[in-house]
């Protein structure tokens, strides 16, 4: 078959789904998400009550994900000196870090640089090398002065999870400025009108006898492993996804070109316009992923952060970056190519019926936001 016979039958697949019925369907659930948090401190060794901390934060975590009724599978958590960390081997199926600095560590690496939280994702694969780190604070440390961290680990998990389903970071900045900017206002004062009700709860984690303050969950991301603008008619019809699932090998096969099957994908899905495609100075682009920056509310200068802490930053403050454990992969895609490498295995994955329709729509999404830019 020659490439205008499948243009001509390609056109006839986009037109038949205008008029196909909803068929219901099953799919296979995706693995479950593998973290790993570390609690990490500036002193010599790790104190019990530092231990505690580690296993409130671990708590908080995976209540977190619960609420977003996320499936998880988490590792167990560490706490470790600040040396150990550059030499610390996450686990190869870690798709999650997540780093809590104790204030001693946390001020050398990220209040000094005026830091007060960063996000990462490295590499083609958007289920992999995530990484969050944040930085504890003291007991008695104002809300005026830092953001409560347990707020914070919360706040950047829903960045997370909102990447991870497909949400670009431009999109999760618009979703989650105006949150963040109400912090102040919500945290320091009770309202019962219902005008923090998206920026604060409190939850009890598992086997901890008290709460913590945490962000709200974004509702409409609890539970939704498709993004809301996906057709449900379209995902749930059968004939639908066998139509896509024949143009996508052909498109394996070279049979198509990466542009015709961009369009046979937007007829399936609409997407949205990114609402602010500008520069934001909080983020950092890099070839091949990306970090996600929160600034502190106020920039502090310690000029003395102890002995022990300057012998493990090595007199380098600012190397905060060296400690988020991935590397981005090599940019191995053909350079005329519009289509990731990451993309072109998983709809080979998916034709060959290895993989869920599930995921192959959510992936599907992801892709043409990055083409929608």
């Amino acid at each position: 078959m020659n490439m205008k016979r499948h243009n001509f039958v390609l056109s006839g697949f986009l037109c038949s789904i205008l008029i196909v019925s909803s068929i219901p369907t099953s799919y296979s659930e995706s693995d479950k998400l593998s973290w790993q948090l570390v609690y990490v401190t500036g002193n010599s060794k790790c104190t019990p009550v530092e231990t505690i901390k580690t296993n409130e934060f671990f708590g908080i975590a995976e209540k977190y994900f619960e609420m977003y009724e996320l499936e998880d599978s988490p590792l167990d958590a560490k706490c470790m000196i600040l040396p150990q960390l550059s030499y610390y081997d996450f686990p190869e199926n870690v798709q999650l870090v997540i780093i809590i600095f104790d204030d001693a560590s946390g001020k050398g690496l990220l209040t000094r640089q005026g830091y007060e939280g960063i996000y990462s994702h490295m590499g083609n694969d958007i289920e992999t090398k995530h990484t969050i780190m944040i930085k504890d604070i003291p007991n008695f440390s104002s809300y005026y002065d830092d953001t409560e961290p347990s707020w914070l680990l919360t706040n950047h998990i829903s960045k997370f999870i909102m990447y991870y389903k497909g949400y670009s970071y431009q999109q999760i900045e618009t979703i989650l400025q105006p949150i963040e900017m109400k912090y102040d206002t919500c945290v320091g004062f009770e309202y019962t009108t219902g005008v923090c009700d998206n920026v604060k709860t409190m939850i009890k984690p598992d086997k901890i006898g008290k709460y913590f303050l945490v962000m709200s969950p974004i509702k409409n991301v609890v539970g939704n492993t498709n993004l809301n603008h996906i057709s449900k008619d379209i995902t749930s019809s059968k004939t639908v996804i066998n139509l896509q699932r024949e143009i996508t090998t052909w498109w394996i096969n070279d049979k198509i070109t990466d542009a015709d099957y961009i369009k046979s994908i937007k007829h399936l899905v609409n997407v949205p316009t990114p609402v602010n495609n500008t520069e934001n100075i909080s983020t950092m682009e890099l070839p091949n992923g990306f970090i996600m920056i929160d600034f502190a509310k106020k920039k502090k200068a310690y000029e003395d952060v102890g002995p022990f802490l300057a012998f493990a930053l090595e007199n380098d403050p600012g190397k905060v970056f060296s400690y988020i454990p991935f590397e981005a992969d090599d940019l191995t895609e053909d350079s005329e190519s519009t289509i990731p490498d990451w993309f072109r295995m998983r709809a080979k994955l998916w034709t060959e019926y290895r993989l869920s329709d599930m995921l192959y729509f959510d992936g599907l999404e992801s892709l043409l936001r990055t083409n929608s830019k």
